[in-house]
């Protein structure tokens, strides 16, 4: 095929072509469009047409072609764990740097390819409620949309095959279910901004396209379960809502913070009831993980309901405890900045007709 044929193709296949809408700011995978092969005279016109459009619509900038090898996201991936467990189970992260020195050196690949392959695997990890490594920040749902799906889906493979690995199924669980914290009471530069939402996936996607893996352990609902880590967590709150008090001048009613969960009982849609800078109650719901901070949380049926009849009402989610324990603070309209998805149904048996 020449090049006027191969113009004549493109032409049309591109007239054909459904491209995602709001790209503007988004970097491109080619890849993500094109199926021919790249030293083709019909692939050099496709890139050519998909580059001027890109470029209308406000793209960032256009990917160089880099296709991953299953072996190369495999040594990516099975680097990523070892570093995941390191830092999980003795709390030491190597720097970013040194990390990305390491696998573009095995992996003869750019530094921006590594690190956004890194990401990748961030994000998977973070919407299959599994542990992630902070440092290499999920990309959001919209661009891994637009990165080569077969290579999500080799992904997906073989981070299922490595979660589902008894030895890993056993760290993970005892580190979910442990009951003993060293609790860090500093609070300089504890309070950090709301995380952007986009890196969650969204429930009946149209393409049917899911980065989730459904591996035997599902990390962040075993740690929820553990009744010690949420005391620790309140109890950090406790003391950082005091400290906030003093440095506010209100001493008085600092003293008068109430470990709600503890001092009146369970199911009160609450943890802690403490105090704004006007002197009025705020009642917190308190989540904490040992996680980075675009860990999910759940909520309950009883949290929501108490969420919109409740003045000062805000949940405090506590993140990194232990490590370095930050918080980020979700108040006024619950359902505005947060993205709910039921998971769980209250069954009974249907009424019948006789």
């Amino acid at each position: 095929m020449n090049y006027k044929e191969a113009k004549i193709i493109a032409l049309e296949w591109f007239k054909n072509l459904n491209l995602p809408e709001n790209l503007e700011g988004k970097q491109v995978n080619l890849l993500s469009f094109i199926t021919v092969p790249i030293d083709s005279p019909l692939f050099r016109q496709k890139r050519t047409l998909l580059g001027i459009e890109f470029r209308k619509r406000g793209i960032k900038s256009i990917a160089e072609i880099d296709n991953w090898t299953f072996e190369q996201l495999k040594f990516i991936s099975e680097y990523y764990i070892t570093e995941l467990k390191d830092l999980l189970k003795y709390g030491r992260e190597k720097k970013i740097n040194i990390a990305r020195e390491f696998l573009v050196y095995h992996l003869h690949k750019s530094n921006k390819s590594v690190r956004l392959k890194l990401q990748h695997i961030s994000s998977i990890l973070v919407n299959s409620d599994l542990p992630y490594i902070e440092d290499f920040k999920p990309i959001a749902r919209a661009e891994i949309d637009i990165i080569d799906w077969n290579e999500t889906l080799n992904l997906k493979k073989i981070l299922t095959q490595k979660f589902d690995e008894s030895e890993n199924i056993i760290f993970l669980n005892s580190l979910a279910d442990r009951n003993v914290f060293d609790t860090n009471y500093n609070f300089k530069s504890s309070i950090n901004e709301i995380p952007i939402q986009d890196v969650f996936e969204v429930d009946n996607l149209e393409d049917k396209k899911s980065i989730k893996i459904k591996p035997k352990i599902n990390y962040v609902e075993r740690e929820i379960r553990n009744s010690k880590l949420g005391e620790a967590g309140e109890k950090w709150v406790i003391e950082f809502e005091k400290d906030k008090l003093i440095k506010l001048g209100l001493s008085n009613l600092a003293e008068k913070v109430v470990w709600a969960s503890s001092e009146i009982g369970d199911g009160l849609g609450y943890d802690v009831i403490s105090f704004n800078e006007f002197q009025e109650e705020i009642f917190i719901e308190v989540k904490t993980t040992c996680l980075g901070k675009y860990s999910a949380f759940f909520l309950t049926q009883n949290e929501l309901k108490v969420s919109n009849n409740l003045k000062n009402f805000k949940i405090y989610r506590v993140y990194d405890f232990e490590k370095d324990t930050k918080i980020y603070i979700v108040d006024e309209d619950i359902k505005s900045q947060l993205e709910l998805t039921p998971t769980i149904y209250r069954a009974t048996m249907k009424k019948t007709n006789a």
